[in-house]
């Protein structure tokens, strides 16, 4: 073995590792093996260029630095510094608590259903954004916070990156080709830019959906469709979503010949779906209720933003502090690269290259403002994530191969005397011209001209296809160089110690004086989701989709109704009795919000807390549960419309909406004690507390010595069911939107459970779903197994 490792003196001047390559004999079966994975290999390396010292290191890849500035999370009049990328603010500030209510929910064992932190509690299975049933919450529950969010970066990044890689060598790129199209699908502008949202997670699923439809057109099963489809579905980001199937459709529309791959494709997508209906399902019941549907539809790119696909930045970047332009740097940011573009239109050469352009312009149109899907709820200037992967794929397939071929090897010895009119390949040639590698070519041949016999040898059987494959190889760098380059600056490491800072000492403090009651801010104290990282229950928060019943409560605080953070402007007598109906037992202000502070001069700071702003008692004894013993009943108006809004919320005598109940309609018992409650006069409320069993799960014991009306400050909505004693009793609606439920004398259990049928027929059909993949998949290992013994018994 020792006479093939050694190389000749021309192999030791110039070329010895061609020498070595070509002289070392492996096992044929490993050296190819090694050659289809040197790509994909490759590519896993990547994100440690990207985060030195994240991945793998002590530093965490997040935006958790924005915590350190704001108030809950800093003591007196401490400054918080700068924040790493100010547009970040969106995954320290409201997912990481909905992140960390699902994992609580989880940890207990417990589907997460609801969450009582915000807006006197929301859906929190229904907000898609919670990602509840993203496989990537397992990394939360088994390992330290820290090292699961690196995980979980790492693997999104990597999961993009071969999944392109896997789409472009089943197209047809050669292996440099199918890295490059990996380094592009990794490292672009959206992957990055959008990495700490749950839209990098459908984007990672994207393109192994469209790898399962085109192994689906080559005579594979439909199991690994329905598997892609699953993950995309559940990854986080509905919209990113059903923009990538969108995309897995066009690559179909390109690669299924046949009715038959369709309907494998139908079946995919269907059990696909089955499998993700446990959490879409309660996200599809939100949405048909909600009012906001289109809340955050109608956007487009601007013009301009097309220049972003080929220069990185070149309005500024908002980390450097030299943005420039209106609206969002990561929205409008389209970057892919100017090798990676120019390689991409290379491939108008090929069929399926002309097809990937087609699309990628296609979706930049209507990310522009072509109305193609303007009938489709959703923000579709972000279909240029669409548009950059379709131009990875074209990258990948305009890359040139490492074996060309009789019309490729002319192509090559064209490029060293220039192009030529009528020459085989002539325009190919031209094309690398004008990129400027004639002079990498030159060197390359010329190099290999300079070796002993045993490399002229091989320069003359394969010189040409060696001097390709390196260049392409010498691109795959560039193009990687020039990504990393430019992604620079979108997401920064921070130290382990600023990824979970700790709430501030006043902060923990006024939760512990709230209790089960609420606080609220006004203007923008208090970052809404925010309050919830420190323990307590904020009337305000950030949730999408918005229930009737939610923007109910938020219309009754601040009528200008600012989806979907509703703020809070300032205290008045509009707002007063509302707020301490919904159990806000203190405000917090901002000194320097002059609207704000007047609205408040009649109250009394609290003293001793060394808060970054100003804290006052608004009642501080507000029961979040309580009885009454007088009711009064608001009627939709005769167009079918709401009610006025009262001025005033009183709560010894509340307002029931009727018609207005959830669960079965009142019985004649309930109709007795409604009537009564309407003839009484109102005697004071008095105060009940309430056993949380868990958030969807909540028990209140009452004695009462005549009829009564429980009311319990938290949101009317559709799944609640009330059982008193044992017996199913009709939830009423309160206003402006809580929950009551009548009483006779007595002593009583009231439990309180959600269950919304968008989750119990989900759970019942991602169970069908998964009997369903279970028995295809072992049909499918069956089916084989017995071709295999077949096969073995022919050839014995």
């Amino acid at each position: 073995m020792s006479r093939h490792l050694a190389p000749s003196r021309g192999a030791a001047r110039s070329g010895g590792f061609q020498l070595l390559s070509a002289n070392v004999r492996f096992p044929s079966f490993m050296s190819q093996r090694l050659l289809h994975l040197l790509p994909f290999l490759a590519l896993l390396l990547l994100p440690s260029l990207l985060f030195p010292g994240a991945l793998p290191g002590s530093r965490v890849v997040a935006a958790d630095d924005h915590l350190a500035v704001h108030h809950v999370f800093r003591q007196g009049d401490g400054q918080g510094g700068q924040v790493n990328n100010p547009e970040l603010s969106d995954p320290a500030l409201q997912f990481r608590a909905l992140r960390d209510r699902v994992r609580r929910s989880w940890s207990q064992g417990h589907v997460p259903l609801w969450n009582p932190d915000i807006h006197c509690g929301v859906p929190l299975l229904a907000d898609a954004q919670s990602a509840a049933f993203n496989p990537l919450i397992l990394l939360e529950l088994l390992l330290p916070a820290d090292m699961a969010w690196d995980l979980r970066i790492w693997l999104i990044l990597v999961g993009a990156g071969l999944g392109v890689a896997f789409l472009a060598s089943s197209l047809g790129a050669g292996t440099a080709g199918t890295c490059l199209a990996g380094v592009v699908g990794m490292l672009s502008a959206f992957p990055v830019g959008w990495l700490l949202h749950p839209h990098s997670m459908a984007y990672a699923w994207t393109p192994w959906l469209a790898w399962a439809l085109v192994r689906l057109g080559r005579g594979g099963g439909f199991l690994p469709v329905a598997l892609c489809m699953a993950g995309l579905l559940t990854a986080g980001h509905p919209e990113t979503a059903m923009h990538g199937l969108l995309f897995a459709l066009g690559v179909a529309a390109m690669e299924l010949r046949s009715l038959s791959t369709w309907r494998g494709a139908a079946l995919g997508f269907g059990l696909g779906a089955l499998l993700a209906a446990p959490a879409m399902l309660p996200f599809a019941q939100a949405l048909l209720e909600s009012t906001t549907l289109a809340a955050h539809g109608g956007n487009s790119l601007p013009a301009w933003s097309l220049t972003t696909l080929v220069l990185p930045d070149p309005f500024g970047h908002p980390a450097r502090g030299t943005w420039s332009m209106n609206g969002s740097h990561m929205e409008t940011n389209l970057h892919v690269g100017m090798l990676a573009m120019v390689l991409a239109l290379s491939s108008l050469r090929k069929p399926r290259g002309r097809w990937l352009l087609s699309m990628a312009v296609l979706a930049l149109a209507v990310a522009l403002g072509l109305p193609l899907l303007a009938w489709l709820p959703g923000n579709h200037s972000r279909l240029g994530a669409m548009a950059g992967l379709a131009l990875a794929l074209a990258a990948g397939l305009g890359t040139p191969r490492g074996r060309l071929g009789a019309v490729g090897k002319e192509a090559a010895e064209n490029s060293r005397l220039g192009p030529r009119r009528g020459a085989p390949g002539a325009s190919r040639a031209g094309l690398y011209w004008i990129l400027g590698v004639e002079g990498v070519l030159k060197y390359v041949e010329a190099h290999d001209v300079q070796q002993g016999p045993a490399q002229q040898r091989m320069a003359h059987r394969s010189g040409p296809e060696l001097s390709w494959r390196r260049l392409s190889w010498i691109l795959t760098a560039l193009v990687a160089l020039e990504l990393l380059w430019a992604r620079r600056s979108d997401q920064v490491p921070i130290d382990a110690s600023d990824f979970r800072p700790q709430p501030a000492a006043w902060a923990v403090k006024l939760s512990s004086l709230a209790g089960e009651g609420r606080v609220a801010g006004l203007g923008w104290a208090i970052q809404p989701n925010t309050a919830a990282l420190a323990g307590m229950r904020d009337l305000r928060g950030y949730d999408l989709p918005v229930s009737p019943g939610t923007e109910a409560i938020m219309r009754a605080m601040d009528r200008r109704l600012l989806r979907p953070w509703f703020p809070i402007q300032a205290l008045d007598q509009g707002n007063l009795s509302a707020l301490k109906m919904a159990a806000v037992r203190y405000l917090a202000v901002v000194e320097a919000d002059q609207v704000a502070m007047d609205s408040v001069s009649g109250l009394e700071a609290v003293e001793g807390l060394n808060a970054p702003l100003l804290l006052f008692p608004l009642d501080p004894q507000a029961p979040r549960a309580w009885l009454a013993f007088a009711l009064s009943v608001a009627t939709p108006s005769p167009g079918g419309g709401r009610p006025a809004t009262p001025s005033s919320y009183d709560r010894s005598r509340p307002v029931v909406l009727l018609p207005g109940t959830h669960g079965q309609d009142l019985d004649q018992r309930e109709r007795s004690r409604l009537s009564s409650l309407l003839a009484a006069p109102k005697s004071g409320i008095r105060p009940l507390e309430v056993d949380e069993l868990r958030p969807e799960r909540l028990v209140i014991r009452v004695d009462t010595d005549r009829n009564a009306v429980l009311v319990l400050a938290d949101s009317f909505a559709p799944g609640w069911r009330a059982r008193l004693d044992g017996e199913d009793v009709s939830i009423l609606r309160v206003e402006p939107g809580f929950r009551a439920v009548l009483l006779g004398p007595g002593r009583h259990e009231l439990l309180f459970a959600y269950q919304p049928w968008g989750w119990t027929w989900g759970a019942r059909l991602g169970l069908a779903g998964l009997v369903i993949l279970v028995l295809v998949g072992i049909r499918s290992f069956v089916a084989r197994t017995s071709v295999r013994r077949r096969g073995e018994a022919v050839s014995g």
